[in-house]
C-alpha cells in the first residue's frame, strides 16, 4: 500500500511539473517579436549564442528580444511539457488501478458482445482425417550407411 502511495505521489508530481511547464510554455509561444524579456545574467549569454535571444538597445539592462530560434524552442518546450503531463496522468491512473478496471470492463463488454452477436447454431469444426499412405522406398546401390568418421573430407560419392 505504501509503494502505491509513493507511485501515485510521484505520478502526481510529474503531472504538476508538466502542467506548470506547459502553462509557462504556452505563454512564451505567443510572445511578440518586440517584447523585451528579462533574463538571468548567467544564462543570457547562452541564449544569445544559440540565437534564442537577441540584444537590443530598445530593451533595458538584462532584457532581451526573442531571437530567430526562440519560436522553435518554445514549441518544442510545449511538446515536451505536454508529453510530461500525459505521462504523469497515465502513471497516476495506472498507479491507482484504473488499468485493472479497464481490463475488467473490456472483458465484460467482449462477453456481452459475444452473447449478443453470436449465431444461434453451434459452430462446427471439420478436422480432416489422417490417411495412411504406403510408399515404396528403394535403396540406392553403392551408398553406405552414415558413419561418424565420414565427416572429414569430401563426400564418399563425389568422385
Amino acid at each position: 500500500m505504501r509503494s502505491q502511495r509513493r507511485g501515485a505521489a510521484g505520478a502526481a508530481a510529474l503531472m504538476l511539473i508538466g502542467a506548470s511547464n506547459l502553462a509557462a510554455g504556452v505563454r512564451s509561444v505567443n510572445i511578440a517579436d518586440t517584447a523585451c524579456m528579462p533574463q538571468v545574467p548567467l544564462i543570457a549569454p547562452f541564449g544569445v549564442h544559440l540565437d534564442l535571444l537577441v540584444e537590443s538597445e530598445l530593451c533595458p539592462e538584462h532584457s532581451y528580444l526573442p531571437g530567430l530560434n526562440f519560436g522553435r524552442f518554445a514549441q518544442s518546450f510545449v511538446v515536451l511539457s505536454a508529453t510530461t503531463l500525459i505521462a504523469g496522468l497515465v502513471s497516476l491512473l495506472l498507479g491507482l488501478g484504473v488499468g485493472l478496471y479497464a481490463r475488467q470492463a473490456a472483458k465484460t463488454a467482449r462477453d456481452w458482445l459475444r452473447t449478443r452477436l453470436s449465431d444461434a447454431r453451434p459452430a462446427t469444426l471439420h478436422v480432416p482425417a489422417h490417411v495412411a499412405v504406403t510408399a515404396l522406398v528403394v535403396a540406392t546401390p553403392g551408398r553406405r550407411p552414415y558413419h561418424p568418421l565420414q565427416r572429414r573430407g569430401p563426400p564418399a560419392l563425389s568422385c
